[in-house]
């Protein structure tokens, strides 16, 4: 984040999306369409979960049968025709091991999504067909820093998104470079809906420190009373 506060510009939680720097009218009809609407709305399009140390399993630990989160780089991948349909495969390497991650719907999309030399995240469940396999894994792509970050306390949101969504480049990557942009280009002053004796009372996060560390958590205890202060405002 910038280190001058002052410099930072003031934008109404009411203000639609296409006033933020770098959606634009044609990125944000995308928002719209799944009901981000203001700006206030894509503070609140909160990750559905998270990748840390303590969730991400290694090929060589991973159990068949288990659901697992596998983070490695796509060393090949091959559109596949068969006589019903074709497939996509690529190859996930995490220096432990090799996995297949195949995709039968949307194989084409898919093709053009992921190449060979790219840092992603799977997670699905593993089977054993000649090889370790994921069938039509959940995968998000990271960005180098990223991937090399994860030996390290880093703590990588990853966002739910449509196929309309990932074309306009909102996948998880794309969501962490708005709200990277979001953080360093505008005050956060979202107006605190709870009241002081509340907060007190209950040692609740301020509401701008929660949405900052929902998206960008400095660690997991941070995190975690993030998603307390959200859990209570709901009730």
């Amino acid at each position: 984040m910038s280190n001058n506060l002052n410099n930072l510009k003031i934008i109404l939680p009411e203000s639609e999306v296409t006033y933020i720097k770098s959606i634009g009218p044609k990125r944000a009809d995308a928002l719209q369409q799944v009901g981000i609407k203001t700006y206030i709305d894509l503070l609140y399009h909160f990750p559905r979960r998270y990748l840390d140390r303590s969730n991400i399993t290694s090929i060589e630990d991973a159990n068949v049968g288990d659901n697992v989160t596998i983070v490695g780089e796509i060393v090949d991948g091959d559109y596949v025709k068969t006589r019903k349909r074709g497939y996509y495969q690529i190859t996930l390497s995490d220096d432990t091991g090799i996995l297949k991650c195949i995709w039968f719907n949307g194989a084409k999309y898919i093709q053009k999504s992921l190449q060979p030399g790219e840092k992603i995240a799977v997670n699905g469940k593993l089977e054993y067909y000649n090889g370790y396999q994921i069938v039509h894994p959940d995968y998000d792509k990271l960005e180098k820093q990223e991937y090399d970050t994860l030996n390290t306390a880093r703590i990588i949101p990853l966002y739910s998104s449509t196929s309309d969504l990932k074309i306009k480049g909102f996948d998880s990557r794309g969501f962490r470079k708005i709200f990277g942009i979001i953080f360093e280009t505008y005050k956060q002053d979202i107006p605190e809906v709870l009241t002081t004796d509340l907060t007190q009372k209950y040692k609740l996060m301020p509401i701008n420190k929660a949405i900052h560390q929902i998206h960008f958590p400095d660690s997991i205890d941070e995190l975690r009373k993030a998603r307390y202060r959200f859990k209570f405002e709901e009730l």
